[in-house]
């Protein structure tokens, strides 16, 4: 193999470019590695808000529901004690 410097200079040139090249195809191949696994942590992200907010959504209707009840037999029991206190 002919060193660098018995190379025509076009060719020096062209070699120079293939491996500037190159080096941007490896630099842009590692971006979208990082890219994707940035892009699979923010999927995995989603996915575990998407749940919680199920899950707040749920502890939210029990809970109302839960109130539901209470106001029920809060009424109930004053109704009984009404009842209760006008017999005697």
């Amino acid at each position: 193999m002919a060193a660098a410097s018995d190379q025509p200079a076009s060719a020096q040139m062209m070699n120079n470019s293939i491996d500037a090249q190159w080096l941007v195809l490896q630099s842009s191949l590692e971006n979208s590695r990082h890219i994707d696994a940035q892009t699979t942590r923010l999927d995995e992200l989603i996915r575990v808000q998407m749940r919680q907010e199920k899950i707040l959504e749920k502890i939210s209707d029990d809970l109302k529901m839960l109130v539901q009840l209470q106001i029920g037999r809060l009424q109930q029991d004053a109704r009984s004690s009404s009842t209760t206190a006008q017999r005697h």
